[in-house]
Order: structure tokens, then C-alpha cells, then sequence
């Protein structure tokens, strides 16, 4: 009998300590520990110190929440190493170099964009913008847009309504060296264009995909802030066709612009 009740003392002191370990190395506290096991704090104290033995189904729940077997836990102590391999969701606090990692980016949603067009301050709304968190290593005053309308889509290929498009500041001079197409976000006092942009001597071309959208020629002095964009992240996963076909239509479609304004 008292080897018995030496075995079971050394089971739940070794419980004790496992749970112990796991709290500090999730970072929870024993409150959050414990309402995670619908447990009061100074029972989960007392299974830690060993001045209490909890009921099989406490140790059941926390070694299938943990992805543990019972065994691990009562009967050997648990490393650093082996613990490093738990979810990491299950931390109430994400680790700092987890946070760190992702970049904050002022995101012009369609609810703003109204507000972001009339505004003669439009720097300074840029900071009052919600933003967005995305996993880019570097950071240059990016700006994210929410596609809302078709004007850059074809067919079943280009950027559509949801779709959120990255972009970095570029000055009237950069826009200059613009002669292929570049795809740009740019504001003026009154307008929010997302195009492709083509430039010429004092002027600039900003052109659609979409056949139906007429193209827009701006002047330097009305252009307030522009974005060259960078990276496009697509709310709904684009058509898998090939891409020399698309090229092909590409230049199709630019031959016949060029023969269109030869002629007039």
C-alpha cells in the first residue's frame, strides 16, 4: 500500500510540475490557465504545488487540449523542446517577434474612399486610415487600395471589386520614366485612379483594361499623391490559364490602341 501511494505522489507531483511548465512557457497565467479547464486558480495552484491530486478527467482535458498523452504528462517531465511544438494559437498574447514580423499598412477601404477623395489633406487622412497586416519584409510608406470597380479587369483575368492592391510613393518625375504600362494608384483632388500609366511630355496617360472604360490623360499639376503598385493580394483565386496567351492579348490590344490614335 505504500509503495502504492508513493507511485500515485509521484504522478501528480510530476502533473504538478508539467502543467507548471507548460503555464510559463505559453505565458499564461494560472487565472487564464484555469478557465481554460473550467478550474478555480487556487486548485490549479494546488495541483502544482502537489497539495492536491485532480480527477482523471481534469488530466484527460488538459493532455488532449495540449496534444499530449497521459503518460507525458504524468509520469515524465516535460522539456522546453517538447513544448516548443505546441500550437502557437494557443498563447493569448502572440509573441512579440510574431507581431513584428508583419507590417502595418494604411488601407484605403471603400468606406474611406469617399472621404479620402474630397479631403484637401489627403497625407494626413492617410494616417487616420484602418490598416492592414501583411507578412513584408520592407517597409517604404506603402498604401493599400481596395478594388471597387471593373475598370482594370478582362474578361475572367485582371483585378477585381475586393481585391487589394500595394503600392509605394512615387514623385511626377519617377511617373515620367512610366512609358510601359506601370500599374499606379493616383490621387487628385477630386479623383482615386487605379491605372496603367504611360507617360508623355507634361501629361500622363492612365489607361483601363476593361474596353468599355475610357482612358484619362492628367496634366503634372493635377496630380496630388501617387503609388507605383508593388503587390496584389486577390480575394477570389485568379483563372489558371496561360500566360503567353495573356501576354499575346496584351499586345494585341496595344497595337490596336497605337493604330487607333495613329489614325486620328
Amino acid at each position: 500500500m505504500q509503495i502504492l501511494l508513493a507511485l500515485f505522489l509521484e504522478i501528480f507531483t510530476m502533473f504538478g510540475k508539467n502543467i507548471q511548465k507548460i503555464r510559463k512557457v505559453k505565458g499564461l497565467s494560472q487565472q487564464a490557465f484555469a478557465e481554460l479547464f473550467d478550474l478555480k486558480r487556487a486548485a490549479l495552484g494546488a495541483y502544482e504545488e502537489g497539495r492536491s491530486n485532480p480527477k482523471l478527467e481534469t488530466v484527460q482535458k488538459i493532455a488532449e487540449y495540449f496534444k499530449l498523452s497521459i503518460d507525458e504528462l504524468v509520469s515524465s517531465e516535460l522539456t522546453v523542446n517538447r513544448l516548443s511544438h505546441f500550437n502557437d494559437s494557443l498563447t493569448l498574447q502572440p509573441a512579440n517577434s510574431f507581431k513584428n514580423s508583419f507590417t502595418a499598412i494604411p488601407c484605403i477601404t471603400e468606406q474611406h474612399q469617399a472621404a479620402f477623395i474630397v479631403s484637401q489633406q489627403k497625407a494626413q487622412v492617410i494616417e487616420t486610415l484602418p490598416t492592414i497586416h501583411l507578412p513584408l519584409t520592407e517597409y517604404d510608406n506603402y498604401i493599400a487600395y481596395s478594388v471597387t470597380g471593373l475598370e482594370m479587369s478582362y474578361g475572367d483575368r485582371g483585378f477585381f471589386p475586393k481585391d487589394i492592391i500595394i503600392g509605394t510613393p512615387v514623385d511626377i518625375e519617377t511617373l515620367h520614366h512610366f512609358e510601359h504600362g506601370e500599374l499606379v494608384l493616383i490621387a487628385t483632388n477630386n479623383q482615386l485612379l487605379f491605372r496603367r500609366a504611360f507617360a508623355k511630355a507634361d501629361t500622363l496617360d492612365l489607361k483601363c483594361f476593361h474596353d468599355n472604360v475610357d482612358n484619362i490623360n492628367l496634366k503634372d499639376e493635377s496630380i496630388v499623391l501617387a503609388w507605383k503598385i508593388l503587390h496584389v493580394f486577390h480575394y477570389h483565386i485568379p483563372a489558371a490559364k496561360v500566360f503567353v496567351e495573356d501576354k499575346l492579348a496584351m499586345l494585341e490590344k496595344e497595337i490596336l490602341a497605337i493604330k487607333k490614335e495613329a489614325s486620328q
